[in-house]
């Protein structure tokens, strides 16, 4: 492949590209796998390894591989760890669920109890027992 790195011989101009190098946000994004704004966007907030070139009016930009592959491991790492924690989120949350629910259970019985009193308690029909829109039970 050419690049900007001329090299003269005799009348012809040959131009060699360094396979490792990126030489645009369009081929950042090819080899990433990915379209430009997400390149440019992952640049600003996420720190991926761009080397800009200023010139009078622009500047462009190139990358290299075997620093955006660092950063895509490093990354992955990252998202592992996210993962793992989330899942012990996931956890942490079943286990409020369970309590919530037992205690719900036990308000419902406590108010079952108030209503019918202990004798009464499994007289009523399951049917005459309903939920309300706040959770609770109510006894028709």
């Amino acid at each position: 492949m050419v690049n900007e790195n001329e090299v003269n011989a005799g009348h012809k101009t040959v131009e060699f590209k360094d396979p490792n190098h990126l030489d645009s946000w369009k081929e950042i994004a090819a080899y990433l796998n990915r379209n430009v704004r997400s390149v440019q966007r992952w640049e600003k907030t996420e720190g991926l390894p761009v080397h800009r070139h200023r010139h009078e009016r622009a500047c462009s930009v190139s990358a290299r591989k075997r620093e955006i592959d660092a950063w895509q491991k490093q990354r992955s790492h990252v998202s592992d760890e996210i993962t793992a924690k989330q899942k012990e989120l996931e956890i942490l949350i079943e286990r409020l669920r369970t309590v919530l629910l037992v205690k719900r259970m036990r308000e419902a019985l406590a108010i079952a109890l108030e209503v019918h009193g202990p004798e009464n308690l499994f007289a009523s029909r399951p049917q005459d027992i309903s939920v309300t829109a706040e959770g609770g039970l109510r006894v028709d």
